[in-house]
């Protein structure tokens, strides 16, 4: 093992166990290849990370001085606590922290903690071995492990209940973890970057998030404002995604035109970039020559969006009341997905598959 074995096999062994070790073995393998390459990219790719952090850095006053901060804390192993609504733009910073990060070469490891069910919370963020419950008929390694040497982003970060809190800060404390159903202790060099559209520190006044895990995790903390309270990035970040989107659909022509900035700058942007960029590829998409036409949803419409209380025969279609509903939730939920599905009556996963659904 000293002289660099990844792995052995006690006598007597079966097959059962030497199907392991060499999935294993493959699996280690294939993750340093992985590394190698990254790290081979991250040569190779400078100009496209620069043009990827003009994304997040925007023009405006604002992101200005929220850039500042990320030049200044991405060398660090700070944690890091972003803040925002729904759609502003949370994980890019992330993913522009870690690649400006000495970390840059290792995993980014993304995890949606509002998606895991409590039951698997543990496996998923700390893996399992064989039969450590139920249905565990193999080995699994988890987030955290797999982003050792890296950053792992911890997205929704409010949604984890006052028990799966204790677990995840005696991980970031303690630096180490466990798997499940396993003695064995698994050191760890990660950082922990998190995100979140509610205000956690309402919610540690009301006993439903832990005040000392919050400080676990806003070591430093960056607030990313809605789009709507930066409408002079709408300009760069328009021509950002139609740049991507035009190559995309070999549409090598489009231009964007004043009168379109304009009808972009007018709108609220309850979807914040997120819809921005849904926006622009469906434009891409739907144009025929090389001038963007001006779609007819959702800003062109805004205030008939808005008021669906005055429906007329005309805006009967069940679909498209439905898409403008969830529009209204979400602008009067200020973008937070949240509240939008408690005022819409449905759960947050069914709003995210009916936003996907309708290019929201």
């Amino acid at each position: 093992m000293q002289q660099g074995a990844a792995d052995f096999i006690e006598k007597p062994w079966n097959e059962e166990n030497l199907l392991a070790a060499i999935l294993r073995a493959a699996r280690l393998n294939e993750t340093k290849k992985q590394l190698n390459k990254l790290s081979e990219k991250n040569k190779q790719l400078s100009k496209y990370y620069a043009s990827k952090l003009e994304l997040v850095k925007g023009i405006s006053q604002k992101m200005a001085g929220i850039w500042q901060t990320i030049e200044k804390t991405a060398p660090t192993d700070a944690n890091i606590l972003i803040t925002g609504e729904n759609g502003s733009g949370k994980e890019e910073i992330a993913k522009s922290i870690h690649n400006l990060s000495n970390r840059s070469g290792a995993p980014f490891i993304a995890v949606d903690l509002g998606s895991l069910s409590p039951s698997l919370f543990e496996s998923e963020l700390f893996g399992h071995i064989k039969g450590a419950f139920t249905g565990a008929n193999n080995n699994k390694t988890g987030w955290f492990e797999t982003a050792n040497g890296g950053t792992l982003f911890l997205d929704e970060i409010a949604n984890l209940n006052l028990e799966q809190q204790a677990k995840l800060l005696s991980a970031i404390q303690r630096k180490e973890i466990s798997q499940v159903g396993s003695t064995k202790v698994i050191s760890l060099d990660i950082r922990i970057v998190s995100a979140t559209n509610a205000n956690l520190n309402d919610l540690v006044k009301s006993g439903k998030f832990r005040e000392d895990l919050l400080y676990r995790l806003n070591t430093i903390q960056i607030n990313i404002p809605p789009l709507r309270d930066r409408k002079e990035d709408i300009p760069l970040l328009a021509e950002f995604f139609l740049h991507k989107f035009k190559n995309k659909y070999n549409k090598p022509l489009l231009k964007t035109n004043t009168t379109l900035i304009k009808r972009l700058q007018s709108y609220s942007w309850p979807g914040n970039i997120r819809e921005l960029k849904h926006i622009m590829e469906r434009m891409v998409i739907l144009s025929d020559n090389d001038k963007l036409g001006i779609p007819d949803t959702p800003f062109a419409n805004e205030k008939e969006i808005m008021n669906t209380s005055t429906l007329d025969n005309s805006s009967l279609n069940l679909e498209q009341i439905e898409k403008n509903l969830i529009i209204k939730a979400i602008g009067k939920a200020k973008g937070n997905y949240t509240k939008a599905a408690i005022l819409l009556g449905i759960t947050r996963k069914t709003l995210y598959n009916k936003i996907e659904k309708y290019g929201i």
